[in-house]
């Protein structure tokens, strides 16, 4: 009898410590690159555990090196925008029921920064938890793991809940994630501004290799941010705005903050503030399209080019965002 009066308090010892840890197989489903653009594909990572946290969990691939300083730094930065994130995004799943976000950094074969799967919250798909996918090269992990946080708490609350999700509009509130993380001043030169002909996934002009859509759209979420008088709570209304198309969301978060109350409007506005303040010398907001050169603006698209000595605005205000976008063209003289 007193053998089995111990055993049974070590036992509720035990579990009463083990209570608020979360303990998880050493295995992942994850996705390795063969290229770019393409090759994606499925594989099994074995992970060893790194650190448990108020929200998060942390595991990194076996066999790799990891910068402790770098990690703990990605980590700390997590938990303070934690709460920050949710109030303007609102809240993540919890699939697993463990009230936490794992952080997974492994080798994705290329430095793609970091992905979010949707099927890891459906349960039976992938590895049924939130996860985010850090490459275990990538240069910014915190920026990066704020940006992928900001796509799983979108998936919840648009695509789970609602039914619905806006591809580019998720990509700019992202964004918005990471100038809230970097604090800085516009910097992204463009020779094409674009950021809503997201599924197009268009180089322009084969000779720059711009990727059409990301400097414009960071530049673009901060210029709201910065006419917002520096408060995130226009992204919040964005989030949460219950306009069903994306353009219509971000005119019913900026109205009264006097940046137009069309949409060609705001765009044109927008396209100014680039021009108004440009930076010199190598970090420049814009770059002048040469003369005489023919250009497809796309929905959402403008260019600067020069005419009788002044810098101007070419502008395709359509909001189109489906899969056959059609341009606009433009000789610039």
């Amino acid at each position: 009898m007193i053998k089995i009066f111990i055993i049974l308090l070590i036992s509720l010892s035990l579990l009463n410590s083990c209570q608020n840890k979360v303990y998880a197989p050493n295995t992942f489903i994850v996705t390795r690159y063969n290229s770019l653009i393409s090759g994606a594909y499925e594989d099994i990572a074995k992970v060893n555990f790194y650190k448990e946290t108020q929200n998060a969990i942390v595991y990194c691939e076996a066999g790799y090196q990891i910068n402790t300083e770098e990690l703990d730094f990605m980590i700390q930065g997590f938990e303070d925008n934690y709460s920050k994130m949710t109030n303007i995004y609102g809240k993540p799943t919890d699939i697993d029921n463990n009230g936490k976000i794992i952080i997974l950094l492994i080798n994705m074969n290329r430095n793609v920064g970091g992905v979010f799967h949707p099927g890891d919250l459906v349960y039976g798909i992938r590895n049924n938890a939130e996860i985010l996918y850090i490459d275990i090269n990538c240069s910014d992990k915190l920026e990066t793991i704020l940006h992928e946080f900001q796509h799983l708490i979108n998936h919840n609350v648009n695509f789970m809940q609602k039914g619905y999700s806006i591809l580019w509009l998720n990509e700019i509130l992202s964004r918005a994630t990471q100038s809230l993380y970097k604090q800085g001043d516009m910097h992204y030169g463009a020779y094409y501004n674009c950021f809503y002909t997201w599924n197009l996934q268009l180089y322009y002009a084969g000779d720059y290799g711009v990727y059409i859509n990301d400097k414009t759209a960071e530049n673009f979420i901060w210029y709201l941010f910065k006419k917002n008088n520096e408060s995130p709570e226009v992204f919040k209304r964005i989030a949460h705005s219950t306009e069903r198309e994306g353009y219509k969301k971000i005119l019913s978060a900026v109205e009264g903050m006097g940046i137009g109350e069309t949409w060609e409007e705001v765009l044109y506005n927008f396209a100014s503030h680039i021009l108004e303040n440009a930076i010199s010398d190598d970090d420049v907001n814009y770059y002048l399209t040469d003369s005489d050169t023919t250009v497809a603006l796309y929905p959402g698209a403008f260019i600067f080019y020069e005419e009788n000595g002044k810098t101007k605005i070419a502008l395709n205000p359509d909001t189109y965002v489906g899969n056959t976008p059609k341009p606009i063209y433009f000789t610039t003289p």
